[in-house]
């Protein structure tokens, strides 16, 4: 089913949004950048584009993609190369951007296309990920291997199709500075950074590191409490003018401190004069629940959660489990509970109690995902159980990527995408990954040193395996990085 149909006959370079466009060596860029997507997608976007605004029929996109004596499920095959197109266009078919569905007819290109002067583009061809080199094992892990064999399945999907964002804005997001409830410092900086994030038009990083190459802006801030007041200090700085863009004083009462993420991130959008489609729109301004309470325990959660201790995860458990007591569909709290209750199954429970926290993951996961099939979070969810439970490299990745289609900046997402990619021996692939999460500079330190000890573990590099995995448990748990310690010893 790699096998493109014949070239249209439209050809030249073509510009939509931050897209360009040759129908005639079908290569798509990203604000310059090439992008690494299969054969067909492309084909079937030249097709679109040779008549924009006009309907293409399922048949005529049949005819293109796949010659007459090819034997293919047609119907599977379409719909397969629609969703790989949209998830390279960071589209969606509910509130489309560039591709509409007519239901049971075909489909359109809807956004102005336009021709791009060739030398615009690069000639030198730049794809985001590699194709995986065959990994030739060390006789070394052959042990090691043979412990870890119950966990590695073959897996069909490639790193290629994984949407990368590089828009010119790059926003560093600091944690706030609370001195009376840092967890709730640390927290609605995450909550703002998850708001903000799931817009294409900016590159968020959640860090309070200095000094970060690529940041044009950065936005920290104070909170103080006082009774039942809160009062947040908040600023955001151009980096390159060292100029104040924005700042602001909000005074709300306790249980109102979820408007605050509402204000904050609506005037970042405004300050930087970010254009956002329908859908980004939508996704800015949804507020997951009224409850102010309900809002106080998530961000605890949050905070809790990245630090990856016994502790803390129970922490953010009991944080999460308040939290949908009081409201009980809180989407981003299910969600949050799904990824504690798979640490627990995975890292720290009692062994008569590992299947009891299981069971607990996978309902919470399927519960955030009811409550919102388009939350990042929730798809997120749905992969740290596959990664962490079931051990389904495949879902793994397949909820990986949703969850990046939908919010580019999770950086977790990449983490889990590369852990499915080093337990199938593509180790060049797993570092690309966490090096693309790493760069987002999230509150998550323990996961890239972890999987650069990995990598190197079974590459059969053992010292800095032994290295990055002691730091891994000097850093969070030794339930973290003891057991493969172990093997690297």
């Amino acid at each position: 089913m790699d096998t493109a149909g014949p070239t249209p006959r439209r050809s030249g370079q073509l510009r939509f949004g931050v897209f360009e466009f040759d129908s005639q060596t079908l290569e798509l860029r990203k604000n310059g950048r090439l992008l690494s997507v299969r054969p067909q997608p492309l084909t079937l976007l030249a097709l679109l584009l040779e008549r924009p605004g006009d309907l293409v029929s399922r048949e005529e996109i049949q005819s293109a993609l796949w010659p007459g004596d090819t034997f293919v499920d047609f119907e599977q095959g379409v719909n397969h190369a629609i969703r790989e197109l949209r998830a390279a266009l960071g589209d969606a078919a509910d509130s489309p951007r560039f591709v509409q569905t007519l239901p049971r007819r075909g489909y359109r290109f809807i956004a102005p296309v336009e021709r791009a002067p060739a030398a615009e583009t690069s000639t030198r061809p730049r794809p985001d990920v590699a194709p995986p080199a065959r990994l030739i094992w060390p006789a070394a892990i052959a042990v090691a291997a043979a412990l870890a064999a119950t966990l590695i399945t073959t897996i069909w999907l490639r790193p290629s199709a994984i949407p990368e964002s590089t828009p010119a804005t790059a926003l560093s997001l600091r944690p706030f500075s609370a001195p009376a409830d840092p967890l709730l410092g640390v927290g609605l900086a995450n909550a703002i950074s998850a708001r903000l994030g799931g817009q294409q038009a900016v590159s968020v990083r959640s860090t309070d590191s200095e000094g970060q190459s690529g940041v044009t802006h950065i936005l920290d801030g104070e909170i103080v409490t006082d009774g039942a007041a809160i009062t947040v200090l908040t600023r955001l700085q151009d980096v390159a003018k060292q100029t104040t863009v924005w700042s602001e004083r909000i005074v709300v009462r306790t249980d109102q401190l979820f408007s605050v993420e509402d204000a904050i991130a609506e005037r970042v959008v405004s300050a930087l004069r970010l254009r956002l489609a329908a859908a980004e729109q939508d996704r800015l301004r949804r507020r997951y629940t009224s409850n102010g309470e309900a809002y106080l325990e998530y961000l605890r959660g949050r905070a809790a959660l990245a630090k990856y201790t016994p502790e803390a995860t129970m922490t953010a458990v009991a944080a999460f489990d308040s939290a949908l007591e009081r409201d009980g569909n809180y989407a981003l709290a299910r969600a949050g509970l799904a990824m504690a209750c798979a640490d627990m199954y995975l890292r720290f429970a009692a062994a008569n109690e590992v299947e009891r926290w299981g069971e607990r993951a996978e309902t919470e996961a399927r519960a955030a995902l009811a409550l919102d099939p388009d939350l990042a979070e929730a798809h997120l969810a749905r992969a740290a159980v596959a990664r962490k439970r079931e051990f389904d490299w495949n879902a793994t990745i397949t909820a990986g990527r949703r969850a990046l289609v939908l919010n580019p900046n999770l950086e977790q997402a990449r983490f889990f995408v590369a852990a499915a990619f080093y337990h199938n021996g593509y180790m060049e692939e797993a570092l690309g990954e966490m090096e693309q999460g790493r760069s987002l500079r999230g509150v998550d330190e323990i996961e890239p040193i972890r999987i650069e000890a990995l990598v190197a573990l079974f590459s059969g590099s053992f010292a800095p395996a032994r290295a990055h995995l002691e730091e891994v448990s000097r850093l969070s748990s030794q339930a973290i990085g003891d057991t493969y310690l172990a093997l690297a010893y």
